[in-house]
Formats: C-alpha cells, sequence, structure tokens
C-alpha cells in the first residue's frame, strides 16, 4: 500500500495517547520504525524516513506519537529506543475485537509490501487447510511461539549483522463449525 492509497486508521482525536496506541498497533510502518530505531541508535528523521521507504511527515507523525507512547525519545542526534517491547492489554470485547481488526490491516499490509517486493529473496508464504482438533491446535500455537522466540533470540545473536526489519504474520482460525 503506498503513501497516496494508504487508509488513515485513527484519526487524530482528542485523546492523543490512545490513538497513537492503536496506530502503533496497526500501522506496520510505525513499528518498522520503532525496530529501526532499535537497529540504528540515534537517527535522524530523514535516515528513518529513507530506510523505512515513508515521507517525512508520516516518519515524524509515527516518532511523535511513539514519544507519546514513552517507547522512544528524541536526543540530541536523532531518536533512540527507550522500551523493546510494548505490550497491548486486551480486557473488553470491544478491546479484543480493536485488536483483529488491527491484525487483519497488518496483515494487508505485509501482503501488499510482499506484492510490491521486486526481489522474493527474505519472503515466505504459507497457506493449508487440515482437519484437526483443538488440542493439536493449542500444541501448533505453542510451537508458533516458540519458533517466534527462537527467531527471536537467534536475531539478538547476531544483532551486530543485521540486514533488515521482518515482519511475521500468523493466523489460525477455525473455518466450521463442526466436521
Amino acid at each position: 500500500m503506498n503513501e497516496s492509497t494508504a487508509v488513515q486508521l485513527i484519526p487524530r482525536g482528542a485523546d492523543p495517547v490512545r490513538d497513537a496506541h492503536r496506530n502503533f498497533w496497526a500501522d506496520i510502518k510505525w513499528r518498522t520504525l520503532h525496530c529501526l530505531i532499535e537497529t540504528s541508535g540515534n537517527s535522524s528523521i530523514s535516515e528513518l524516513a529513507r530506510k523505512a521507504s515513508l515521507s517525512i511527515e508520516e516518519t515524524v507523525r509515527a516518532l511523535e506519537a511513539m514519544e507519546i507512547l514513552g517507547i522512544i525519545q528524541k536526543t540530541t542526534k536523532g531518536y533512540s529506543q527507550l522500551k523493546s517491547y510494548f505490550t497491548r492489554e486486551v480486557v473488553t470485547r470491544t478491546e479484543a475485537m480493536d485488536k483483529l481488526a488491527d491484525y487483519f490491516v497488518v496483515s494487508h499490509q505485509i501482503t501488499n509490501k510482499i506484492l510490491e517486493s521486486n526481489d522474493p529473496e527474505g519472503v515466505f508464504t504459507k497457506r493449508v487447510l487440515y482437519t484437526s482438533n483443538t488440542k493439536v491446535v493449542a500444541e501448533l500455537q505453542q510451537d508458533i511461539l516458540i519458533a517466534i522466540e527462537k527467531f527471536k533470540a537467534n536475531s539478538e545473536k547476531v544483532k551486530g549483522t543485521w540486514d533488515g526489519v521482518y515482519a511475521i504474520s500468523v493466523a489460525l482460525t477455525p473455518m466450521t463449525n463442526e466436521v
């Protein structure tokens, strides 16, 4: 999705913290910037915009929001990270539905990035449907979480040689009420 066709997910409103929180989770470009700050340290706005392929305006908006959330800080040389992980609490059904809606938006953004890429290196997709049961599904969920944690740990081991920010999107849902 390029900037001209990007949907403004949450308009700026009366609650800048809520807006920043929701946009941080609903726009993968913002989390990409956060990862770049973690990787690069004190990066300038123009450097971050260039690396993330964003306009200066979109980059500034995201950086300002992340400052409001307290996950980055402005320094004399650019921006640095305060928190490497930002949790999203889900308490109510509405919050759960918001989180699900944001997942679909982010998954769509990832798909668009894959489609826009002229270089398939590093791109992996897999789609399968199987008949199973909830016990096996719960085991798969744990295996996926373990694989993601392993990916994160292995990435930390090679921190000085990072070459990009990689997005992972996983969806698992029952497609029928019964078999």
